[in-house]
């Protein structure tokens, strides 16, 4: 009895399978996408449809994230490159000389009297 319940679940799930569209699961939300699969059984197509398509979506995010990353170091390696090549002739406090003489402070101009 209980294998004949499991064929007629499986030839069901197989009918409704060849009248599916699958473009229709790129357009379900997350929540929706969920209790479609919960309908069905692992071993049953549209499950495994529905687990491609997380693993899709899945692998969207990561690709984004990884790009965001690669962007992030290439312009982080671009600024470094820039402060390490451009100001070759800024002085800074370690290149100035300072010299061991005292200043000379020049005699303030006197005015004559009137």
């Amino acid at each position: 009895m209980q294998a004949a319940a499991i064929n007629a679940r499986r030839r069901q799930a197989s009918e409704e399978f060849k009248s599916f569209d699958k473009k229709l699961l790129l357009t379900m939300d997350g929540k929706t996408l969920a209790a479609w699969q919960s309908k069905y059984q692992p071993e049953d197509a549209q499950w495994i449809l529905a687990d491609q398509e997380w693993k899709r979506r899945t692998g969207i995010s990561t690709r984004r994230i990884a790009i965001a990353a690669i962007i992030i170091s290439a312009l982080s390696f671009l600024i470094a490159a820039l402060a390490y090549f451009y100001p070759k002739n800024i002085p800074t406090a370690s290149t100035v000389k300072i010299s061991a003489q005292p200043a000379t402070i020049p005699p303030a101009p006197v005015q004559p009297p009137q």
